[in-house]
């Protein structure tokens, strides 16, 4: 695919040429066109833009200096302010992305999806607590009025909601999105969240029950099922089913990437609940809080498990074993 974006490339870039030969010559007596000449604009631009396309991956900041480029040549083509903004996002350079976005939107303002990564954008300042939350909402309601059944703007536009304290306005996006994505279960994981921080707890376990419906038969496939375990678990604890909720847990753990912040939960999680069992399951949970301990409770991690890393010493301590 790539060798055939190559060759198109190069056939486009012969075409201008072409066109910029058949153009009237100057006397031999006049100076040649400057390097500036219009019909050398484009070709350079070209250029500039594939070669940002050969680096995304590979070079982001030359990437980023090569759609730039191009851009300074085409200021007005949304295409390439796009890829410049689609390279400033891998590097989470987000007021860079917004403001890009804000530019793309205003020469393309039918493209749903430029309104979805600039409220993208928006709520992820919003989040840094460098922007405003209501800024991010009227780009994903743009978003939806361009396509309905965006959803992953519904979605997008239900946490801005929940952020301004509109839980009903969260909820009903959260459910559109859940009826126009059905088989995606991260969508169920986060309708189920609000619902039982709402303590509306039934709604949630019969949320999380229609999502294990479409759970993914391979793990590289489980994004959000580990939210939903992990929900299942809270559902259990409210209900005091310890051994119920110890089982969620488990699952959730199979789950997690081993190193990941999923991961040193459940090692955490698993770990402090083994412990306070009658009879206690003291050889694993030690097992586990030692495992979250050496993770989690050392280097540039220790400031943010804190409390969970002092929790962990009384427990591993008060239970005869040592860190």
């Amino acid at each position: 695919m790539q060798g055939c974006s190559v060759l198109f490339f190069f056939a486009f870039a012969s075409a201008l040429l072409a066109a910029c030969a058949d153009a009237p010559r100057l006397p031999p007596t006049q100076p040649a066109p400057p390097a500036s000449s219009p019909c050398l604009e484009p070709v350079r631009r070209a250029i500039a833009a594939n070669e940002g396309d050969q680096l995304f991956r590979i070079d982001v900041d030359g990437a980023i200096a090569k759609y730039g480029q191009a851009n300074a040549l085409a200021p007005s083509n949304h295409r390439i302010v796009f890829k410049l903004a689609m390279a400033q996002r891998k590097k989470e350079n987000w007021s860079e992305v917004a403001a890009l976005m804000e530019r793309a939107t205003a020469l393309a303002p039918g493209f749903a999806s430029y309104w979805m990564e600039r409220g993208n954008a928006l709520e992820h300042l919003a989040t840094m607590g460098q922007g405003r939350w209501e800024d991010a909402r009227a780009p994903f309601e743009r978003c939806i009025q361009i396509d309905p059944n965006f959803v992953d703007c519904h979605e997008e536009l239900g946490t801005v909601l929940d952020y301004l304290d509109d839980e009903a306005g969260a909820l009903a996006s959260y459910t559109r999105a859940i009826v126009m994505g059905p088989t995606v279960v991260a969508h169920y994981a986060v309708l189920a969240d609000l619902y039982l921080r709402l303590d509306r707890v039934r709604d949630a376990e019969v949320v999380l029950e229609q999502a294990l419906a479409f759970a993914p038969p391979t793990r590289s496939q489980n994004r959000g099922l580990y939210g939903v375990h992990v929900l299942r678990a809270q559902v259990y604890q409210d209900r005091g089913a310890v051994d119920a909720m110890i089982g969620e847990l488990e699952q959730a753990k199979a789950l997690a990437e081993l190193g990941s912040p999923e991961a040193l939960q459940m090692f955490y999680n698993l770990g402090s609940t083994y412990i306070k069992l009658k009879p206690s399951r003291t050889p694993e949970a030690i097992v586990m809080l030692k495992a979250f301990f050496a993770l989690a409770c050392k280097g540039t991690e220790a400031a943010r498990y804190a409390t969970e890393c002092e929790t962990t010493v009384a427990l591993v301590t008060l239970s005869g074993g040592a860190l």
